[in-house]
């Protein structure tokens, strides 16, 4: 019974991801060194029911990849055609989605600009830098783009997105594992 259970489970979050419609993906290989910096390289997938249009209401077709950590300035491009890029504090997020943002954290903003586009397609050229190369899959995306059937109202979603993870600086792992000592210590003493 609880095999049966999990399955089900399983089957309803994955085919909520199923209809995602603009999906990002970190490539493969990725991310790169480019000197001292790590270089995170995404493409998107757009479904089979799913058209980018820039003229659609709140903003047109574009993704948002929420809380880009250690991000350097000025290193977002976009290079597949008719899209542009921008680093925001507050990122476009679709106004049905409530998605958490750390404010402080850089948001990565990607923006089509083209002609009405029908997927599906697969589309490469999303990038920005970061100063770490460590995987963290707990990220979030949203989205917003249009249902070819229905042309009157943006198609809007979120899902999870590969996004850098902060590593502790040494000197701060040295400060904890010092205050654990200390710990350590104090407790051993009031023991006795």
């Amino acid at each position: 019974m609880r095999f049966l259970s999990v399955v089900f489970l399983a089957t309803l979050v994955f085919a909520g991801f199923a209809n995602a419609t603009i999906t990002p993906v970190l490539d493969a290989g990725n991310p790169t060194v480019d000197g001292s910096n790590y270089l995170w390289t995404y493409q998107i997938n757009l479904s089979a029911d799913e058209e980018l249009n820039a003229s659609i209401p709140a903003g047109g077709s574009y993704f948002t990849i929420y809380d880009f950590v250690g991000y350097v300035g000025g290193t977002v491009a976009a290079t597949a055609p008719n899209w542009t890029a921008q680093a925001l504090l507050t990122g476009e997020t679709p106004s049905t989605q409530l998605v958490t943002d750390d404010p402080g954290i850089w948001n990565l903003v990607f923006t089509y600009t083209g002609s009405i586009t029908e997927g599906p397609l697969n589309i490469d050229g999303f990038s920005a830098e970061s100063i770490y190369g460590q995987i963290n899959a707990n990220g979030t995306f949203s989205y917003q783009a249009q249902k070819t059937a229905n042309t009157s109202a943006p198609d809007q979603g979120q899902g999870p997105v590969d996004i850098p993870q902060a590593i502790p600086e040494p000197a701060s792992m040295a400060l904890i594992g010092g205050g654990l000592i200390g710990l350590a210590v104090l407790r051993r003493k009031f023991a006795r």
